[in-house]
This record gives C-alpha cells, structure tokens and sequence, in this order.
C-alpha cells in the first residue's frame, strides 16, 4: 500500500481503533546467507490499535508506578522520529521512511507465513537450515508498541470479530 492509501484508511477510523495489518519484513540473515544471495521474506497479518499515546497504555502506566516505587530511573531514549500524524504516523529525521505505529495487545496472535527464495518454509525447517542470525529467535519482552515500515504494508482492514 502507498502512504496516501494508508492515510485514507486510517482516516475512515476513530484512532484507537483496532485493525487487522498485513506486512512482511526480511528477517536478518547470517553472513554467509547474505553472500550466497538467499531471500527471505516474512509475511505477518496481526491485529492492533492506531493512534494510542504511549504514555496513556495500561502496562506501561504499571510499570512507570513500579519503577517510581523502586526508585528506578530509565535512561531517556533518543528520538529519531517526528510525529506527522499525531500517534499514528511517524518520519524518520535522516532517511524519511514512514511508519505505521501499532498498540499491540496480548489477545493479538500473529500468523507467520516464510518465503525462502520463493517457496514457502516452516518456522521449524527455515531454524535447521542456519541461515538466519541466532539472535532472531530469541525469546524477547513483550512490546506494547512497535512500528511497521510504511513500505512493507500490504492490507490493512478491519479487525474480523
């Protein structure tokens, strides 16, 4: 989908809606698939909200509160981004790519399909083959929000109840 696109649909919903997304990403590669040219793609279709604040998220209230209690103090993250739709829509400051921002829910289940130079592989049989970075399936925190490259985005729709 193009940005415009994007916008037009995001548009026809209140924010904090939840939506239905699919996208795919290049999961990093080993050196030595790299060179040998191998492609890999990943096509997930998710469910999540846009236009939440993340300040205003439920888990993340908790864990400032537990943070405050414990007197534990985070380090400041640098921002990279400027907001050009306000909770929804972020811009890279250097290179320009657009991103989706989505509200993740534990509800959520993605469906994972892979690519491996064409032909669809399991989970399962792309791990034996080595071929993708150790650290990619890592067991990893929860998130409760995360971006999605606005050029990887390939339907958004309503969420099926």
């Amino acid at each position: 989908m193009k940005y415009e696109e994007i916008l037009q649909e995001l548009k026809t919903r209140k924010k904090g809606t939840i939506i239905s997304i699919e996208y795919k990403s290049n999961p990093t590669l080993n050196a030595v698939a790299k060179k040998s040219g191998i492609l890999l793609e990943k096509y997930t279709i998710t469910t999540g909200r846009f236009g939440v604040n993340y300040s205003n998220i439920k888990a993340v209230k908790e864990q400032r509160e537990l943070d405050k209690q414990n007197g534990v103090v985070r380090q400041p993250k640098t921002i990279w981004w400027n907001w050009l739709e306000n909770n929804t829509i972020k811009e890279h400051t250097t290179n320009g790519n657009k991103y989706l921002t989505i509200t993740t829910s534990k509800l959520a289940k993605p469906k994972v399909k892979y690519v491996l130079n064409g032909k669809e592989i399991s989970k399962e049989d792309l791990q034996k083959q080595n071929i993708v970075i150790n650290s990619y399936w890592s067991e990893k925190e929860p998130i409760q929000q995360y971006d999605i490259n606005i050029n990887n985005i390939i339907s958004i729709k309503k969420r099926k109840c």
